[in-house]
């Protein structure tokens, strides 16, 4: 992933998540508990997920601004693990899926090449399609 790509992806997610109300923070990681024990099925999350969150626009936060700041050096490869690990953790949380950070990480397809300007003089193409009697009422 290019530089502007990876930052295109953090900007989204940062705003996804204020958008949930969910502030940046950075957390102790040996202060989160496990969420999972032997006498609870994994479906039960615990506390945690509030705290994830946090942890993860801190890290997006913290991406942005160290790993790619504007006109700064960029480190693409330490932004690519910690993106990996941010976007595991909203996978957990439930903001995105698997397929869905899959094709955020996907090089977006070139747009096509647009069709020419008209020749001065000459209507745009649609008109010229319109106004031919050759064509019938199809177009």
């Amino acid at each position: 992933m290019t530089e502007e790509h990876i930052r295109r992806v953090l900007t989204r997610y940062v705003g996804e998540l204020r958008g949930l109300g969910t502030r940046a923070f950075r957390h102790d990681t040996a202060a989160l508990q496990p969420t999972v024990t032997m006498t609870q099925p994994v479906t039960y999350h615990g506390p945690n997920l509030g705290r994830l969150a946090e942890h993860a626009m801190w890290m997006a936060l913290h991406v942005l601004s160290e790993f790619l700041p504007e006109g700064g050096p960029a480190q693409l490869d330490k932004a690519n693990r910690w993106l990996g690990w941010i976007q595991c953790a909203l996978m957990i949380i439930g903001l995105v899926s698997i397929e869905e950070a899959r094709d955020h990480n996907r090089t977006p397809a070139p747009k096509p090449a647009t069709e020419s300007a008209p020749e001065p003089g000459q209507a745009p193409r649609e008109q010229r399609h319109r106004d031919d009697p050759t064509r019938g009422d199809e177009g």
